[in-house]
């Protein structure tokens, strides 16, 4: 079985109603770079990137970013069916490097998914 690479528009979270839901019942976990909040019941995967204008510059929102798509294009077989995940970048990440958002998400996605599994044996 051959993994799929692609990353379409149905997968990102566009609309301000999508964010407000996840920013309002999802998990918030919070990184030294970056914090994700984590929705999970929903029907399919979705990805929502919001860059605080604290960070000056354009092109290193945009750069910032794609990081975190790549990221996400390359992991999404990992993340579990039906999660809907806004990932909020409030701080320079240095450096810039794949290396280092990748390990940030991964991190702080592991932090998620133990907090929404003990969420869910204490209702």
């Amino acid at each position: 079985m051959e993994k799929e690479y692609k990353f379409s528009r149905k997968q990102k979270i566009v609309n301000k109603k999508q964010f407000a839901e996840v920013f309002k019942n999802g998990i918030k976990i919070n990184g030294f770079f970056l914090k994700i909040h984590v929705l999970s019941q929903e029907k399919e995967k979705k990805i929502g990137i919001v860059i605080s204008r604290k960070i000056k510059g354009a092109v290193k929102r945009n750069r910032y970013k794609r990081l975190i798509r790549e990221y996400y294009r390359l992991n999404q077989s990992k993340t579990s069916e039906g999660t809907k995940i806004v990932v909020v970048v409030y701080r320079d990440i240095k450096p810039d490097k794949y290396g280092v958002v990748e390990k940030e998400i991964s991190k702080l996605l592991k932090k998620a998914e133990k907090t929404s599994k003990n969420e869910k044996r204490s209702s």
